[in-house]
C-alpha cells in the first residue's frame, strides 16, 4: 500500500523539506523539515537507526499500522522499514545513522535499499564538528 502511494505522489508537485545533515564522532545525522500538510514517503533502510521528532506532530504508516507522533519522541526505525509521514503541524524528524562517512551520497548507498527509484538530493545544509 506504502509503494503504490509512492506511485501516485510521484506523479504529483513535489514539496521542498529542508534537510541539515550534521556529522559527529562516527555519527551522521539527517534533519528533515516537513511543512504542515505535507505528505512523503522514506526510503527503505537497509539498517537500524535512531529517529527523533523534535517539533511537532504527524501521523507514520508503517505497513499495517497508523499512528500519531508528538514531540518529544525518540524511537528505533527497523531494517527495512518503509513509512509514509503526514505533517500535522509543521514537523522535524532527524534519523541518527552510525557512520564514519561525510559523503551523502556515499552514506546512502551505504543505508537505502535501491528501490529503483532516483532519491531526492537535498544535500541541504552540511555541518561537520571539529
Amino acid at each position: 500500500m506504502i509503494e503504490e502511494l509512492q506511485a501516485a505522489m510521484l506523479e504529483m508537485p513535489q514539496a521542498e523539506c529542508k534537510t541539515v545533515h550534521t556529522f559527529c564522532s562516527g555519527v551522521y545525522a539527517r534533519e528533515m523539515f516537513i511543512p504542515k500538510g505535507v505528505c512523503l514517503v522514506g526510503a527503505k533502510h537497509k539498517t537500524e537507526f535512531f529517529i527523533t521528532i523534535s517539533k511537532g506532530r504527524c501521523v507514520i504508516k508503517d505497513g499495517d499500522r497508523e499512528q500519531i507522533f508528538s514531540a518529544p519522541y525518540t524511537g528505533i526505525s527497523k531494517v527495512g522499514a518503509k513509512r509514509a509521514i503526514l505533517a500535522i503541524e509543521d514537523t522535524i524528524i532527524t534519523g541518527f545513522h552510525p557512520t564514519d562517512k561525510t559523503d551523502i551520497t556515499e552514506i546512502q548507498r551505504d543505508i537505502i535499499e535501491d528501490e529503483g527509484l532516483k532519491i531526492a538530493n537535498n544535500h541541504g545544509s552540511k555541518l561537520v564538528c571539529g
